[in-house]
């Protein structure tokens, strides 16, 4: 029957279309939040010998009780702590002095921490995230990985070897730039227990401020899965701006911020910080903004230190700056592993947001605390499991009897590595049947869903389920809505294969819905030239109107469709009507473009055909129009948002055809089905 596991992939439904992973920092079965902190003196010397009296915890600036209380240092005395770190080299940011530097520093941290209680792993990004070495206590292994590592040539290392392995899901080729790496990285560490280290070695990078939401994203990936980030600053203390930070286009370091010993670059405007970051998690971000001197208002970047230490501080690391000597920098990472406690309790039980900011004190004139900012509440993975509405659901969606709630599904897919896509399930209902009734003062539904993605000989590969809560602020509003679809999204990765998804849905009336799909998805190899299917769209959104949207989506681990400066929202529905907003959205997997050669620039091109679904006839052809891919040097991933050319076409089926090709003579093509009313 059904699977709640599947392998090499976990399922996993939540509001709003976001997929959740239970980690092991929030544990929400037992409602218990664990805090890992680390205990200084001014000196920098690790403080041990605490107890549970001698901590305060608040959460969002509400003192809570501590309930349980752990020293890694008294596990590993008894044998019972095994540490993970992990490696990340940043080959985007280093120099050639700075490669040799990050292998010796690399080598020493090794030779002095891994075995069979110190687990590491090795992954370099050089615009795509490869993993040289899983986890393993392996000396000789992690050091002949060092030395084997190829800088400046990212790909997709087989996943296997030593201790709990990575999954597929971190070679992803699907981040934009760095911070996106890391945080597929961070989200791939969900499931090993306990606190990680990730010591990222990089020469010091810069964004832009636009790029907050991703960067608030990261941190909560990391916090989610209790990964404390250690940037090793090859370049802080030298007084200079680094190779990486020039290359993108990041300016040298201005004065520090008052009261803020060494802190590097920044040259951040604290105004762009506060709005709508401060409205989510951001405890770090939105302490930087109040701190962060504008000392260069035109120039909205946040730059390489700044970067480091919202990292850093925002996940319980710290940032190493001993630039002339990183093994001794990167050792004391490694000690910390040991040295720290974690903190246990239970919060409020009615929690509106989503997102809590953090604080922790000892109670000890002359110690520093350092712990993570903040945390985000994760749903269960099948929210609907033992509740009788679920096997209600599962035989509405097995048996023969058809829905009576009107609702239409599309389900395009999307690669995260080779042989894993990413499906954007986009459903819209009818909102007629809605049930509505007054809670804390608003008007309340509630939409129970349950999906089910069986294999070619009926067995059941996938099952999840979710409530999608509808809050109104009044019946006004409540018949506004009943004039329009309402829209739900989710995303869920799968297998190459040929499956057959089922969804049933219902609220608090008799009504339900059903709807039946095929979902096929070709399979896709490393370095192979290849095109995503296709989403069909009717609402676009400018990226900078939709910060806030976006960044919950990515607080949330829902990867939002963008292309350049717009968001693109998969519809439910194949239907349009004249008048009516077309786009559709799809992703080009050009390899050439991982290792762009500058004397011969890769060109790639995009057709666009509507045909008579019923005769063949072509009825619209745009010719070859030449995409602009100036900015995806390092990354094979070509995201494009296009009109469809529909307004000219009269009633009935069609089809779109997109072909996409580049200079080396590669031809890849997708297709997808449209009505005209």
């Amino acid at each position: 029957m059904k699977h709640r596991q599947i392998p090499g992939f976990l399922l996993a439904m939540a509001a709003g279309g976001a997929w959740a992973q239970t980690g092991t920092t929030i544990q929400t079965e037992t409602r218990v939040v664990l805090v890992d902190v680390t205990v200084t003196d001014k000196k920098g010397n690790y403080v041990s010998g605490l107890g549970q009296k001698d901590f305060r915890v608040w959460e969002d600036n509400k003192e809570q009780v501590i309930s349980s209380f752990t020293a890694a240092a008294d596990a590993a005395a008894n044998g019972n702590s095994q540490k993970h770190l992990v490696l990340f080299f940043d080959d985007t940011t280093m120099d050639l002095r700075d490669r040799a530097r990050v292998r010796e520093a690399a080598a020493g941290l090794i030779e002095a921490n891994s075995g069979p209680n110190g687990l590491i792993a090795l992954v370099n990004f050089s615009g795509a995230l490869q993993i040289v070495q899983n986890f393993t206590g392996d000396t000789e292994r992690l050091k002949a990985a060092i030395g084997s590592v190829n800088f400046s040539s990212p790909g997709t290392a087989p996943v296997t070897q030593g201790g709990r392995p990575l999954t597929a899901n971190a070679t992803t080729f699907a981040a934009r730039d760095l911070i996106l790496a890391l945080r597929s990285l961070a989200g791939n560490l969900n499931g090993i227990p306990g606190r990680k280290g990730l010591v990222l070695f990089t020469g010091g990078f810069g964004i832009s401020t636009t790029l907050l939401p991703e960067l608030n994203a990261a941190l909560g990936a990391c916090n989610r899965s209790n990964v404390a980030v250690y940037p090793v600053d090859l370049h802080g203390l030298e007084g200079a701006a680094s190779p990486g930070a020039a290359r993108r286009g990041t300016s040298g370091p201005p004065a520090a911020p008052p009261g803020r010993r060494n802190a590097g670059d920044v040259t951040a405007n604290s105004a762009a910080l506060s709005s709508p970051v401060d409205d989510r998690f951001s405890a770090a971000l939105s302490t930087w903004a109040g701190r962060i001197a504008s000392t260069n208002s035109k120039n909205n970047t946040l730059t390489n230190r700044q970067i480091m230490d919202i990292l850093a501080e925002g996940t319980g690391g710290s940032v190493v700056t001993s630039a002339s000597d990183p093994v001794a920098g990167v050792a004391k990472i490694a000690r910390e592993q040991n040295e720290y406690y974690v903190l246990g309790y239970t919060p409020s039980a009615n929690q509106e947001k989503d997102c809590h900011s953090l604080r922790a004190k000892v109670e000890r004139a002359g110690l520093l605390v350092r712990a993570r900012t903040g945390y985000c509440n994760t749903k269960p993975s099948d929210a609907l499991a033992g509740k009788p509405i679920e096997k209600e659901l599962e035989t509405r969606a097995s048996g023969a009897q058809p829905g009576s709630w009107s609702a239409s599904m599309q389900a395009p897919f999307f690669y995260v590595s080779p042989n894993l896509a990413r499906v954007n399930l986009a459903l819209d209902m009818d909102a007629a049947p809605l049930q509505f009734e007054k809670q804390r003062g608003k008007m309340h539904a509630a939409v129970n869903l349950l999906g089910m993605a069986s294999a070619g000989d009926g067995s059941v590969v996938a099952h999840f389920s979710d409530t999608l809560d509808v809050d109104l602020a009044d019946s006004k509003e409540v018949e506004k809505l009943k004039g329009k679809p309402l829209h739900y999204e989710t995303q869920f990765e799968m297998r190459p294969g040929s499956y057959n998804l089922k969804l049933a849905f219902t609220s608090s009336g008799e009504a339900f819905g059903k709807l039946e799909l095929p979902l096929g998805i070709e399979p896709y190899e490393s370095g192979q030239f290849w095109v995503s299917s296709l989403a069909l769209s009717k609402e676009v959104r400018r990226t900078s109107e939709a910060s806030a949207e976006i960044e919950a989506s990515l607080l949330q681990d829902k990867t939002p469709l963008i292309a350049k400066d717009l968001q693109v929202v998969p519809s439910g529905s194949n239907l349009f009507r004249p008048g009516e907003a077309a786009m559709f959205y799809f992703e080009i997997y050009e390899p050439r473009l991982v290792n762009p050669d500058p004397k011969a620039p890769t060109v790639v091109a995009v057709e666009v055909r509507v045909l008579d679904r019923k005769t063949g006839a072509e009825r619209s052809d745009s010719g070859l129009m030449r995409l602009d891919v100036s900015g995806n040097a390092g990354n094979l991933v070509i995201p494009v948002a296009l009109k469809a050319p529909v307004q000219a076409l009269a009633a009935g089926s069609y089809t779109l055809e997109l072909t996409a090709a580049d200079t080396a003579d590669q031809i890849a093509k997708r297709t997808a089905d449209f009505e005209m009313k």
